[in-house]
């Protein structure tokens, strides 16, 4: 029996953050109205001049009219609480049995990005007054921005942010969230026994969380930001995390055939016809795992940083999966504007293809003297050529719910060794 807890400290930020100090950039803004016709040309570029750098002397209105980025001084310390239970059995001289709870518990977990200045939500029973054009009160104090505060006329809805004056307010790497990792691990051990060598493991788990981590973006559900509606609510985006494997199951073997000079079959063969029968050994590792959870994601609708999930309007089951339709995309709709979706982060019953693979290897020793042997392999990864697809396509719009992309094929390789 064995148990154990631990409170560790993985690295608090990855990277090297946002300069230090305090910086000034010049927007260019090259148009008022979404692309349709142009606001500056190069003769016009900075007709408004220069931001100064100014240093710490506007204190806090320091890149005021801008979107700015920073590091919380008084961020919080990101860490995790792990423990573990298990029994372990050894039925046979040979064979181990492990049973093992282990379970994860994430404080102050870093997310990849949060705009702080996010218009609350509260103000979405407005609707599209929150686009009417009022006089600006900032207007002639500031001289240059990124989201029209230097015009005589402002959206109604960036006076009611939480810090009107700034555009966007991003804290990189906010350590803002929460997360579990539950599991049951199973693990049999057969040590080298009559040339066999196997070990198998199998994982039940679940894995939920409110925010993505500093890493999101190389999640395999292909879901690239946080994507976070709320930043005054993140515990409406609790969901399981893009990693969620409920189930998986590893099975790996060498087993070194019993034919040869000493073996249990030929032992006596001469010498020649036991450099053809003998020293022949198979090794393969088997691979079952439950697909990733996905996220469905469309145009966002909303304005002044305010995120947007899809709605779910229907049953996104379907009898016959495929390629062609891995589900039924008339259950998901862009949400209206101002509203903030009804669909989760990742969804736990709504996932990526199954993944199943076999590797396979077959070796031949040929030996040359007592410490010397030559050895040839050859290996074959995804040995039956099973077709592994990738994740759908779940972006509304061109393509939704098709895959167009799968795993890696069979590969082969062929190598000569010497061992001395």
């Amino acid at each position: 029996m064995r148990g154990g807890y631990g409170i560790f400290y993985p690295p608090s930020y990855r990277g090297t953050g946002p300069a230090p100090g305090f910086s000034s950039d010049t927007p260019y803004v090259a148009s008022n109205d979404g692309g349709l016709t142009p606001a500056n040309t190069l003769s016009t570029t900075f007709s408004g001049g220069l931001v100064p750098v100014s240093g710490s002397s506007l204190g806090g209105l320091t890149n005021v009219g801008q979107s700015v980025t920073a590091v919380s001084r008084d961020r919080k310390t990101y860490y995790t609480q792990q423990w573990t239970y298990g029994l372990q059995f050894a039925p046979t001289s040979n064979d181990v049995i492990d049973l093992t709870y282990v379970g994860n518990h994430g404080v102050h977990v870093v997310a990849s990005g949060l705009n702080l200045n996010q218009l609350d939500p509260k103000y979405f029973s407005m609707g599209n007054a929150l686009l009417n054009q009022v006089p600006n009160p900032f207007f002639g104090h500031i001289t240059a921005s990124g989201c029209s505060l230097d015009q005589a006329t402002v959206p109604q809805g960036q006076l009611l942010r939480p810090y009107p004056e700034f555009c966007d307010i991003n804290e990189n790497q906010d350590p803002a969230g929460g997360s579990s990792y539950n599991a049951l691990d199973v693990n049999y051990t057969h040590r080298v026994s009559q040339g066999l060598t196997l070990l198998a493991s199998y994982t039940f788990s679940k894995f939920l969380d409110n925010v993505g981590g500093p890493e999101n973006w190389a999640s395999a559900s292909a879901n690239f930001s946080e994507n976070i509606r709320n930043v005054y609510n993140l515990a409406a985006e609790k969901s399981v995390d893009a990693t969620d494997t409920p189930h998986s199951f590893v099975l790996s073997y060498v087993y070194e055939l019993p034919v040869g000079r000493g073996r249990k079959f030929a032992p006596g063969v001469n010498g020649v016809l036991n450099q053809v029968i003998g020293g022949w050994q198979t090794s393969g590792t088997l691979t079952l795992k439950e697909g990733f959870p996905l996220t469905v994601t469309g145009s966002n609708n909303n304005n002044f940083g305010v995120g947007q999930h899809v709605n779910v309007i229907g049953d996104y089951h379907i009898a016959n999966r495929g390629p062609n339709a891995w589900f039924n995309t008339a259950a998901f709709t862009t949400a209206p504007a101002w509203t903030l979706g009804n669909a989760p982060r990742y969804f736990s019953d709504l996932r990526a293809p199954n993944y199943k693979n076999f590797d396979l290897s077959i070796q031949k020793y040929f030996p040359i003297k007592e410490s010397v042997r030559l050895q040839f392999r050859l290996d074959m990864f995804n040995a039956f050529n099973h077709t592994n697809f990738y994740s759908p396509n779940t972006f509304i719009g061109g393509g939704f719910g098709t895959i167009t992309q799968s795993w890696t094929p069979r590969l082969m390789q062929a190598a000569l060794k010497l061992y001395w």
